[in-house]
């Protein structure tokens, strides 16, 4: 699994397009959580081999302001469902989005401040998964975990 982070419009949608070549290859699914609050999961994909869930920390933050009490139980599920999914075929990959708010000025608003924190806990759990792990700033890419040592 590929985890993709970084602050918000700093270019991660198109740096995903451009690094899976996503314009030139037809087998992918999008799922964008700023616009469907749904967890897809790996039972509704059908044939395609890249899977690109956007958004975590929107959803994160519904969870949150409807009190869910099992953030971060529900989101490691979803995580290991995603990581067997990949596993079970060499071509499969799963890219997940996720915008940085951990930076800044800590939110006075207690439940702002919950968000924060738990979409920092979801994102921990979700790199411990991920072979390759990159901060996208401005367009430009650094690495910062890649297992195995090649790209994509």
């Amino acid at each position: 699994m590929h985890f993709v982070t970084g602050g918000a419009f700093q270019g991660k949608r198109r740096w995903v397009f451009d690094e899976y070549r996503l314009k030139i290859n037809s087998n992918w699914k999008w799922h964008n959580f700023y616009e469907n609050s749904t967890i897809l999961t790996p039972l509704e994909v059908k044939t395609e081999k890249i899977v690109v869930l956007e958004g975590l920390e929107e959803i994160i933050k519904k969870m949150v302001y409807e009190r869910d009490p099992a953030i971060q139980n529900k989101w490691e599920e979803v995580f290991i469902n995603w990581y067997n999914w990949e596993k079970e075929c060499q071509e499969r990959k799963v890219i997940f989005i996720g915008c940085d708010i951990s930076k800044g000025i800590v939110p006075l608003q207690e439940l702002d401040r919950k968000w924060r924190d738990e979409t920092g806990f979801c994102y921990q759990k979700l790199v411990h998964l991920c072979s390759r792990v990159d901060i996208i700033w401005n367009g430009l890419a650094q690495t910062i975990k890649m297992e195995g040592g090649h790209h994509s």
